[in-house]
């Protein structure tokens, strides 16, 4: 017979304390002898850890599609929910562990990490282009005229090019020293969106420090792949995986052997953890400036993320369908349950071309077969934008069970849809926000300088924003430009003609918000070549960029094909790779 009501969850919450304890003090005994292992050794572990994603590949993306019911063999409008099943697994993955290996390979061989493809000044903010990086021919074919830069503050040195490079990164040794403390571990909390752990990677190859990693519920079916892959480091006792409940991750976060907390995930989630269960407690404990929990906490909170179209000459129909085709798909990934998913377009009231910006939006968007709706709340939160008296469904198609279709507000006003700018959509819902401006066409960086101020100062967040800008316009205000993006744009991670989410997977960048604006996190992951005092990732692409193929909507047989490739190869980077992937983006097979 069983006991008294509650008795089981005590035993159960006991239990769970215990693996959670365990699991921890095991970890952190490992912190020293982790700290000082070789780089030669690292390196030996991060490529059987990238050998095991590539062996179990399959079966990783395999488990979350038998979950979540997608099967393109059956129904090939299927192919974008298994390329949803890739990019938020095994390629992001591939690519932040390769990302990592070639720092620390040119860190055994040099004593450094890889150096930057060129620096330059922009006022007292030095700019450095981190990818591709030196003599990386594969990554350069792949960027194919794009670029990713890290902007640093503060010059750190005025002795010459050669001096300034060399004081501008850390050692592998001093990013160690900088992070290490004697008998403790990282916490991490992972995320419920995506199931690749690049936060184990981080922690453990760029910060040096181990790990006791809570997967998230919602990633339950991947998480015996997780441990198969990651075998490399946990049979040595560098991570260890604790249960995925609400009080194994109550017991994690407060216990005295973890040096920092690493959270992807809500401002509620990481308020509950430092100020309160309650939100009067919060409020209290916030005013008094008494957190419960005075642990060091990186996280990433998400945002509303704008998008701002900026007016000049080499817009015409074919560019505006290129950007909107573009716009589509990122919105579209993952059913726009991503902290980076575009939520609120700006653009010019008077702009020309706005209303067949619009209509080629919708046009791709409906040709845009949808994935599943996995995330919890997210029907809820879809059916309160689709109230709003400007919202439009673009259509009525069926793939998946309770399919959330896409939602264009127009019009939106600052002032009576304050609220929802405020609102983190996690679905597909695009917001139109015209600003009034008369001289956008004339003068596109008074515009810029208008848009940004509204962004920066009525939508939340602060993770990523997306400039769609001609090369004209830029080449013609360059100056004016740098100085917007560089000293003014307060994002973490900038994205100029090309979807910010790009990114995710470069371990070179930074992912994370701006420093100083908490609404969307603290601190950062990424980093790999190890640059003093980042404040913000920039990836540049052409206005008229011949990748973004990749990143646009197409049918979705082409789309799993695409991206089956392209996981291959950052799984496994080759000449060969390489071309499979070409031969799938550009001719379909």
């Amino acid at each position: 017979m069983g006991g008294p009501p509650g008795n089981d969850n005590d035993h159960d919450n006991a239990k769970e304390a215990k693996l959670v304890n365990d699991a921890v003090q095991m970890v952190s005994t490992k912190a020293k002898e982790w700290a000082e292992l070789s780089i030669e050794h690292k390196i030996e572990l991060l490529e059987q850890i990238l050998a095991n994603g590539r062996k179990y590949r399959n079966e990783w993306v395999a488990c979350q599609e038998q979950k979540m019911g997608i099967d393109i063999s059956s129904n090939p409008l299927h192919g974008y929910a298994h390329f949803d099943m890739l990019s938020r697994g095994p390629s992001s993955f591939g690519g932040y562990a390769h990302g990592i290996l070639n720092s620390l390979k040119h860190s055994q061989k040099y004593s450094i990490p890889p150096k930057p493809t060129a620096i330059r000044h922009v006022g007292d903010k030095i700019i450095a282009t981190v990818w591709p990086g030196p003599f990386a021919m594969l990554d350069s074919l792949e960027a194919f005229g794009m670029t990713g830069e890290l902007v640093c503050r503060g010059a750190p040195s005025n002795n010459g090019k050669e001096e300034e490079e060399e004081s501008l990164q850390r050692t592998q040794e001093e990013s160690i020293l900088d992070h290490y403390q004697e008998n403790t571990c990282v916490a991490i909390l992972a995320a419920g969106n995506f199931d690749a752990p690049t936060d184990v990677l981080n922690e453990l190859f760029i910060n040096g420090r181990v790990c006791a990693y809570k997967p998230n519920p919602i990633n339950e079916a991947s998480v015996a792949v997780l441990e198969k892959i990651l075998e490399p480091v946990i049979s040595l006792g560098y991570v260890a995986f604790v249960p995925q409940s609400i009080y194994a991750a109550q017991t994690l976060v407060k216990h005295q052997q973890v040096q920092e907390i690493v959270l992807t995930g809500s401002k509620v989630t990481h308020d509950k953890i430092k100020w309160g269960s309650t939100s009067e407690e919060q409020e209290q404990n916030q005013l008094n400036d008494a957190p419960i929990n005075s642990t060091p906490i990186t996280a990433e909170l998400g945002a509303v993320t704008p998008w701002i179209v900026i007016p000049g000459p080499q817009w015409n129909e074919k560019s505006v369908d290129k950007h909107a085709r573009a716009l589509a798909f990122a919105k579209m990934s993952n059913n726009g349950h991503l902290c980076i998913s575009p939520q609120v377009v700006v653009l010019p009231r008077n702009w020309k071309h706005r209303a067949y910006f619009w209509e080629r939006t919708r046009y791709w968007l409906s040709k845009h077969p949808g994935s599943v709706p996995y995330y919890p709340g997210s029907a809820k939160t879809h059916q309160e934008f689709q109230q709003h008296p400007n919202a439009q469904v673009v259509d009525d198609k069926v793939v998946f069970p309770n399919q959330q279709r896409p939602i264009i507000i127009s019009d939106m006003s600052l002032v009576e849809d304050k609220d929802l700018f405020h609102k983190e959509a996690w679905c597909p819902v695009l917001m139109e926000l015209p600003i009034d401006c008369d001289q956008a066409e004339a003068q596109p960086m008074t515009f810029l300088r208008l848009a940004i101020e509204t962004t920066q100062s009525k939508l939340y967040g602060s993770l990523s924003i997306a400039l769609l800008v001609n090369n004209k316009t830029i080449q013609k205000n360059k100056e004016e430009f740098d100085d917007i993006v560089v000293n003014h744009l307060e994002y973490g991670i900038i994205g100029i003609n090309v979807w910010p989410g790009y990114s995710f997977s470069m371990s070179q960048l930074r992912w994370g918000a701006f420093p100083g604006n908490p609404a969307s996190g603290s601190g950062m992951l990424g980093n790999a070549n190890l640059y003093r005092n980042t404040e913000k990732a920039i990836l540049r692409a052409p206005f008229y960029h011949l990748p973004r193929r990749s990143m646009e909507v197409n049918s979705a047989k082409h789309a799993a094909l695409m991206f089956s490739r392209y996981t291959t190869y950052k799984l496994k980077p080759t000449m060969w790779t390489q071309i499979g992937l070409f031969s799938a983006l550009f001719l379909g097979v």
